[in-house]
């Protein structure tokens, strides 16, 4: 039976916390790839990042504040798929994400980017794991996140 938080049946959320632990063994890398991914498909949302102004993808790949921010992004996103069995808990952690976020006008719709380029970002990372019901539970996954970051910024 489907969480009535997050839309997920049990099934789904072990195969996102499965997959997890081989995307958190390395936060730094993993992390920094998927912010390459983002600006890659979605240059304008490098705008987003101030420590980056002035300087492009090229410059700020390898550097300790990309490092940095993805890593802070992956020890959150490793605390959301952590409290997926605890899913009021789930959503206290998105609530401060989405005040976190609101004030640099970052909502659904930035969030909802991430969302979009997940499955291919799954498939550079995990190869052959990363499959169509994995995927799916993902995308549940961000559709709950996506949802409750539009509600808690109302």
């Amino acid at each position: 039976m489907a969480c009535a938080i997050t839309g997920m049946t049990p099934a789904e959320k072990s195969a996102v916390a499965d997959t997890w632990k081989t995307l958190a063994a390395n936060k730094s890398g993993n992390g920094v790839a998927l912010f390459l991914q983002l600006f890659s498909s979605h240059p304008n949302t490098f705008n987003y990042f101030k420590n980056f102004e002035g300087k492009s993808v090229d410059q700020i790949k390898d550097t300790a504040d990309m490092r940095a921010h993805a890593c802070a992004v992956m020890y959150a996103m490793g605390s959301l798929v952590e409290s997926l069995d605890d899913p009021e808990c789930m959503v206290g952690l998105v609530k401060k994400i989405a005040r976190n976020h609101k004030g640099r006008d970052i909502g659904k719709s930035q969030f909802e980017l991430l969302r979009g380029l997940y499955g291919s970002y799954l498939d550079k990372s995990l190869g052959g794991a990363a499959t169509p019901a994995v995927k799916a539970a993902w995308d549940k996954f961000f559709d709950c996140f996506d949802n409750l970051v539009e509600k808690f910024q109302a």
